[in-house]
């Protein structure tokens, strides 16, 4: 998340204990029109991959071996991500209640950005 803990999705997030918790959820209330017109984050602005680059050769150049695991907080599938944009309660409501909201949070594939930011890291070696 960026500084005011405020994600590319619009998902805002806070620790408790040892865990980063959505507790706001931008399209809780929404529409089936105002979900079809929610600005998703495009790969360029949910990784910096020039910053990844550089931390990594940083690292190499320690002249050790190590192994460097990472995870975005916004690295789940489309199931998952509508769950935290909707917020999982209302998700789970809506499956049963209203499947045009469904449909449409399910077709704009929130995850759809994620694997262009796979490929960007690690086409940057």
């Amino acid at each position: 998340p960026r500084a005011d803990d405020t994600d590319a999705f619009g998902v805002t997030w806070e620790t408790r204990g040892p865990y980063r918790v959505a507790n706001r959820h931008p399209l809780e209330e929404a529409t089936a029109e105002q979900i079809a017109e929610y600005s998703l984050p495009t790969p360029d602005e949910l990784i910096d991959a020039k910053e990844i680059t550089k931390r990594i050769s940083a690292i190499r150049a320690m002249d050790r071996e190590y192994a460097i695991v990472g995870r975005a907080v916004a690295s789940y599938g489309f199931f998952e991500m509508s769950q935290v944009l909707r917020r999982p309660e209302q998700f789970l409501i809506d499956l049963a209640s209203d499947p045009d909201v469904v449909n449409t949070l399910i077709s704009r594939r929130p995850d759809r950005a994620l694997p262009g930011c796979r490929r960007r890291v690690s086409g940057h070696h």
